[in-house]
């Protein structure tokens, strides 16, 4: 749990050199976009007052700059929107921090959830460093 993101050594490599041979950042077509023409699922968190949260092991995450926007630890499991392997990205706040998390999180009505489930933890964890760099 937490914020550390665990790879295969050897998908690493494979997708670095994958990358050096058929992707450039300099040779690369960029452009803007929606975020709706490349996530399938774009859901917003659900709200959870402080007096009502149950303290416990799931990671809750609000619109905080730090820690991957986890704000509490809680075992809530009725009215709250639990999600995995996908991005947070903050709407009040800290607007536009946006964090990839690959374990089961609770999200805050703060956050809205990024997800394409074709998408590999490589390139959503590149994806968080682009959105966050425009902040």
């Amino acid at each position: 749990m937490g914020g550390v993101i665990t790879f295969d050594l050897e998908e690493y490599k494979t997708f670095c050199d994958n990358f050096r041979t058929h992707n450039s950042l300099h040779t690369c077509k960029w452009r803007e976009f929606y975020f709706d023409e490349i996530f399938t699922k774009i859901q917003r968190g659900k709200r959870l007052i402080k007096a009502n949260q149950t303290q416990g092991k799931t990671p809750y995450v609000s619109s905080s700059a730090i820690n991957n926007g986890i704000d509490n630890f809680i075992d809530n499991d009725s009215g709250v929107r639990k999600f995995q392997n996908c991005i947070s990205i903050a709407n009040s706040g800290s607007v536009g921090s946006a964090f990839f998390h690959h374990y089961t999180f609770i999200a805050s009505d703060h956050i809205t959830k990024l997800e394409n489930k074709q998408f590999s933890k490589l390139c959503l964890s590149f994806s968080c460093a682009t959105y966050s760099s425009f902040e």
